[in-house]
């Protein structure tokens, strides 16, 4: 009787490379957006500026994220009215007064009730 044959090799397959880690730009695509938040860059600060100054009358043009004369007289007529300093900046403290405003100026729920 013949030797038996010896066993065959098992082929395993190769290791997948673990994946690459996510580039700032996948993170962005995936995180959700909080309208209410302050925006990380200067541009996204003047648009979000310049929406909320347009949705109450203050700014006329498309939300652009430039600051031009503009949006530097809307900033300034909403700070004077509003009591702010008047710096014709967008900034912290006038995103936060707008979103504040934008708050009060929404129309309240008709529950029925009255």
């Amino acid at each position: 009787m013949p030797p038996p044959a010896p066993p065959k090799p098992v082929q395993l397959a190769a290791a997948a490379p673990p994946p690459s880690p996510p580039t700032s730009a996948d993170i962005l695509k995936v995180a959700p957006v909080d309208s209410n938040a302050w925006p990380a860059t200067s541009a996204g600060q003047v648009k979000a500026v310049q929406a909320l100054l347009r949705e109450m009358r203050f700014y006329e043009s498309d939300p652009d994220g430039r600051m031009g004369p503009a949006t530097r007289a809307a900033i300034r007529e909403y700070e004077g009215l509003a009591g702010l300093k008047v710096t014709g900046q967008a900034n912290r403290e006038l995103f936060d007064s707008l979103k504040e405003m934008q708050l009060l100026m929404k129309p309240k729920p008709k529950d029925g009730s009255n």
